[in-house]
């Protein structure tokens, strides 16, 4: 029996990341795959199939493939704006690898930049305040102590 087969017609969008109900099922200790390398099509009856490449390498060059592919075949026409580009594209995977490791080290999203900071030696103490304080509008004053 050949594997089932979905028209590309059917599909409306791409969502790059594990964005749908079925990758978002599993908690980050459950993934296997990284996020970067998940993405979904989305069916035009709000079904999705949803997927992840074994390899990243490539995954940049078949989602814009397939991005190409889906507005030809699409029975109505797109906005070239809701479309990914390489650069919409580079841009996501970058989030997505940033957010995954957040997740790979169970901290908040700049926790695991932290604990290099933390370690450093007190030569560091400017790239130390850059990084925590939440400084208002105006630039922080010259002096200031290292946060405890």
């Amino acid at each position: 029996m050949p594997p089932p087969a979905v028209p590309l017609s059917d599909v409306s969008h791409i969502i790059y990341g594990p964005y749908t109900d079925t990758f978002s099922k599993k908690s980050a200790h459950d993934r296997v795959d990284h996020r970067w390398v998940c993405f979904s099509l989305v069916l035009r009856e709000s079904r999705t199939l949803d997927l992840a490449m074994e390899e990243e390498s490539g995954l940049l060059s078949w989602l814009l493939g397939l991005q190409q592919l889906i507005v030809y075949f699409s029975p109505d026409k797109t906005n070239v704006s809701e479309r990914w580009t390489l650069p919409k594209l580079q841009l996501q995977k970058l989030r997505l690898k940033v957010s995954g490791e957040s997740d790979r080290a169970a901290a908040c999203p700049h926790g695991w930049a932290s604990r290099p900071l933390a370690s450093a030696p007190s030569s560091a103490p400017n790239l130390w305040l850059t990084w925590w304080l939440p400084w208002p509008q105006a630039a922080p004053p010259h002096g200031r102590e290292k946060p405890p």
